[in-house]
Order: C-alpha cells, then sequence, then structure tokens
C-alpha cells in the first residue's frame, strides 16, 4: 500500500511537472500570426499580438493597463472556434507609463475574468511625444514664427 501511494505521488508530480511548460491560455506574441511568445517589446512601432485559446464561442472584453495601472484601450471582440485575438500598439498611447503591463480578458455579458498576461513595454516602444501633440505643437510654433516675420517685415 505504501508502494502504491509512493508512485501515485511521483505520477502526479510528473503529470503536474510537464504542464508547467505548456502555452498560457491568454498571452503575448510579437508575430501576426501568434507563433512567437514574447513578453518584452522595446522598440517604437512594436504590436503586441494577444491570443487567447479554449475559450466559448461568445463576446468578450480586453482591457489593456498600463505600469502605473492606468486603463488605455478597452476593445470587445468574439470568440469563434475557442480563439480570440487581440493587439495593442504602445507607441500610440504615448503619456502611458513604461514598465509590466497586464491584459486581462473577460467573459461577457457577466464580466467574468478569463485569463491575464503581463508584459514589459520599454520606453523605447512608447514615444516621448504623443505624435499629435507634436504636430499641433510645430504647427503652432511655424505660425508664430511667421507672424513674427511678416510683423518685422513692415
Amino acid at each position: 500500500m505504501k508502494r502504491l501511494i509512493i508512485c501515485l505521488l511521483a505520477l502526479l508530480t510528473i503529470a503536474v511537472s510537464s504542464g508547467a511548460h505548456a502555452a498560457k491560455p491568454w498571452d503575448s506574441y510579437s508575430d501576426a500570426a501568434r507563433t512567437v511568445q514574447c513578453d518584452d517589446f522595446n522598440q517604437h512601432g512594436n504590436l503586441v499580438y494577444m491570443k487567447a485559446t479554449g475559450l466559448s464561442d461568445g463576446d468578450y472584453e480586453v482591457r489593456y493597463y498600463d505600469a502605473d495601472r492606468v486603463l488605455i484601450q478597452i476593445e470587445i471582440n468574439t470568440s469563434s472556434a475557442g480563439e480570440l485575438l487581440s493587439e495593442i500598439l504602445p507607441s500610440s498611447h504615448g503619456s502611458a507609463a513604461a514598465g509590466i503591463w497586464e491584459a486581462i480578458l473577460y467573459e461577457l455579458p457577466k464580466i467574468k475574468e478569463k485569463g491575464i498576461d503581463t508584459f514589459n513595454v520599454q520606453e523605447s516602444a512608447i514615444p516621448e511625444f504623443p505624435s499629435v501633440a507634436t504636430g499641433i505643437g510645430a504647427t503652432v510654433l511655424c505660425g508664430v514664427i511667421f507672424l513674427w516675420m511678416r510683423k518685422r517685415a513692415k
């Protein structure tokens, strides 16, 4: 009896340890095909591709939070054939904090949490100045210089 218990514990340990390396059901990837799992994004323009597996067909909400736990993007997606895809472009959120971001997957309509994935977004992946603010600032600066030059010419 004692040997049977030891054998069962050994089998259970092997089964648990072999499952530790399996792909998570909600994970981040560096490629659109979602074949290269990645948790570190360090270049401007890097898209973070997300994929969930093993889901029931239906609607899901994805919430992305930056390193300061500020909600920066929400989207509603539909799972088909047990799979759901999502993506975020960190460089489009210029005021977001670099560091460990979270992508949280919720099943609708009850807002039941189905998965959390964390990934590192480095400062180099987020622009120092948001492109819209930079464009407006450049336009205003050009207008001021034009008016100053026009006034000097008179």
